[in-house]
């Protein structure tokens, strides 16, 4: 309930507002519809409560204002001189009251956003999944809603209007066609590979280490950096024409085969083989976004950074 603070004192029958008392809009919106309806009974049903309780409201009113507001008769319900003085400014201060809580209401409305997070299962990192969740708990005002989404189709999504924003590694502007890119940080390649690899049990991966070595990418001609561009003359890659989906992952059955990811994604790929990290520089992972959102998706992309 809100509470209402003001002094309100009788001048020759005359009510005059100013100085304190206390009530809540129930007290007030209450005085109000008796008045109207003439009638305690008609008054509670119109308030979805009983008589009793509304006529407890009214004599917690009458106290708290030091005089009487209704007289009482088996003829009916009348206000007094001080109540019909009062039912008109008791009629301004609800009018003010409703149409400021209607207005602030339409504001925190108009200011309370969704965003449309295209994500890929299993193709997500766990971790980003639990960050949005925080951030769902900890900012009431925006809420993120998780969209299924392919990896290769989230940017046309956003484009489209069917999403808010991904992440993703930096795409070509030209890719972005007024999209914005909030970078959230500067990858390395990580590397996917059998347990019987030659490279399986090392714990970092230099470019030194990649010589002569067979490396297998995804074609994403989008990327600022390519696979290809970033690994070049460090090892011997091969492009092929699908994404790293759940069926492509389970081809890879060759000792001597081993294919790059960005290493933010790592997890994602550790549960059919092994992943080892390296020092190589993968370029930039970040928001992908529409702009209209911005303002929204900065603040999300800022827990993001804080807490990743």
């Amino acid at each position: 309930m809100t509470a209402f603070v003001f002094k309100c004192v009788e001048n020759a029958g005359r009510v005059l507002i100013e100085g304190e008392y206390v009530m809540n809009e129930q007290w007030l919106r209450s005085f109000i519809l008796s008045a109207e309806c003439g009638s305690f009974s008609k008054a509670a049903k119109a308030s979805f409560i009983s008589t009793t309780a509304l006529v407890q409201q009214i004599n917690l009113f009458e106290k708290e204002l030091g005089f009487s507001l209704f007289r009482r008769s088996n003829s009916g319900l009348k206000l007094t001189p001080a109540g019909e003085s009062f039912y008109s400014t008791a009629k301004q201060i609800w009018e003010i009251y409703d149409t400021g809580r209607k207005q602030a209401a339409a504001l925190a409305k108009q200011n309370k956003a969704e965003i449309r997070f295209a994500f890929e299962p299993y193709q997500f990192p766990e971790n980003w999944i639990t960050l949005i969740g925080s951030f769902n708990a900890e900012q009431p005002d925006i809420k993120v809603r998780m969209k299924n989404i392919p990896i290769t189709e989230q940017v046309n999504a956003i484009h489209a209007g069917r999403a808010d924003c991904c992440i993703l590694g930096r795409p070509k502007e030209e890719y972005l066609e007024g999209l914005g890119f909030m970078t959230l940080l500067e990858d390395t390649y990580s590397f996917c590979m059998n347990p019987g690899h030659p490279l399986a049990g090392r714990s970092l991966l230099t470019r030194e280490d990649l010589r002569g070595k067979a490396v297998i990418c995804g074609n994403y001609p989008t990327l600022v950096q390519s696979f290809e561009d970033g690994l070049r003359d460090a090892a011997s890659v091969r492009t092929v024409e699908n994404d790293y989906n759940l069926g492509a992952r389970m081809e890879f059955g060759s000792e001597d085969e081993m294919y790059v990811i960005h290493g933010s994604w790592r997890d994602t790929h550790s549960l059919l083989q092994r992943v080892i990290d390296s020092d190589i520089p993968a370029g930039e992972v970040g928001f992908i976004y529409d702009r209209k959102k911005e303002d929204f998706i900065r603040r999300l992309h800022q827990f993001f950074a804080e807490n990743i």
